[in-house]
């Protein structure tokens, strides 16, 4: 088995459409009880640009609704309790809780589902398609102010994991089959990763959207994105 970890990370562009510099750094473990590889992957980026205008900062509701899929997982309750995790982990740090903006969900929940269905995994889509262009397309705008004079136009992380299938990480081998424990992993991931983490723990940002997308032999991916 194979544990590897992709960090993405925004170096303070002055236009949404700059495109995210990547760092790859990987780890392998290998296992032989099983034939076929089974990974883990996250990724991040994060943009932000100077302003001297009044900003604002979009605030959504907070009703989640889950409903169960064909494949027994519920996968908005996934969402629901990475939003949650995420939340602990920055009240525990005294930060603001985050606000799940259902717009965002929208923009998350496609992306997911395309890295999935077109068998890619990145921030940009394979005709080179960022988050920022994502927001733009959707009409979604994202003004966080930092406090500085500056303010962030967005962030995301993306993690691809497993369920109900034995993963090794560093930690040990593990096997996600509750949607408690798949979210779990997911948020374990992005906070065992610098530049995931720092985008999680980000003062500025009031919201988030969570999307999960379950593709076949339980892969699953997940996308973050903020303001």
């Amino acid at each position: 088995m194979t544990l590897r970890v992709v960090a993405d990370k925004g170096s303070r562009p002055t236009s949404l459409r700059n495109q995210p510099r990547t760092v790859r750094y990987v780890r392998i473990r290998t296992n032989t009880a099983t034939a076929e590889p089974t990974t883990t992957k996250t990724a991040t980026t994060t943009a932000k640009t100077t302003s001297t205008t009044k900003t604002t900062t979009i605030t959504a509701e907070t009703t989640i609704t889950t409903t169960p899929n064909s494949d027994g997982l519920n996968r908005s309750e996934v969402e629901r309790l990475v939003h949650r995790f995420v939340n602990r982990e920055r009240t525990e740090r005294a930060l603001d809780p985050l606000v799940f903006d259902t717009e965002l969900r929208k923009i998350v929940r496609s992306h997911s589902e395309d890295m999935a269905t077109r068998g890619y995994f990145s921030h940009a889509s394979p005709e080179g398609e960022n988050f920022a262009d994502r927001y733009e397309r959707s009409g979604y705008t994202c003004r966080a102010p930092t406090g500085d004079g500056s303010y962030l136009t967005g962030g995301e992380n993306i993690a691809q994991t497993w369920y109900d299938t034995a993963v090794t990480t560093d930690g040990g081998t593990v096997r996600h089959t509750t949607e408690r424990e798949l979210a779990r992993g997911i948020v374990n991931q992005w906070m065992n990763s610098q530049g995931h983490r720092e985008n999680v723990l980000t003062p500025a940002w009031r919201n988030d959207g969570i999307g999960i997308y379950v593709a076949e032999k339980g892969k699953v991916y997940a996308t973050q994105n903020f303001c």
